[in-house]
């Protein structure tokens, strides 16, 4: 646990890694609790954990790590923080991503 990128409304933030064999790092992902505007038309928010910068090394993508990494993140905001939602921040024009 940690103050991931010094956001955290309430201190709660991970960031989940995900290593090889060998202990390198071929995946992350950060999640925090954090002010989501709704997408509704109205300018309203609601605090929930939000899940960015998930990230595989090259070579090991299309391998379902980041479907792997995405769950790791979901297990945490339930089970330890007791949300029953997490939310992906996404650009656009990335699709892959936005197939999660």
């Amino acid at each position: 646990p940690g103050n991931y990128a010094g956001r955290s409304i309430d201190s709660t933030s991970e960031l989940v890694l995900c290593l090889d064999g060998k202990g390198e790092c071929i995946g992350c992902a950060g999640v925090e609790v954090d002010k989501i505007k709704k997408m509704d038309g109205y300018d309203t928010t609601f605090t929930a954990p939000l899940m960015s910068n998930l990230a595989i090394s090259r070579s090991y993508r299309r391998k379902g790590l980041a479907e792997s990494l995405v769950k790791a993140t979901e297990l945490i905001a339930q089970k330890e923080w007791g949300y029953d939602d997490v939310y992906l921040y996404v650009e656009k024009r990335n699709a892959p991503a936005v197939k999660l």
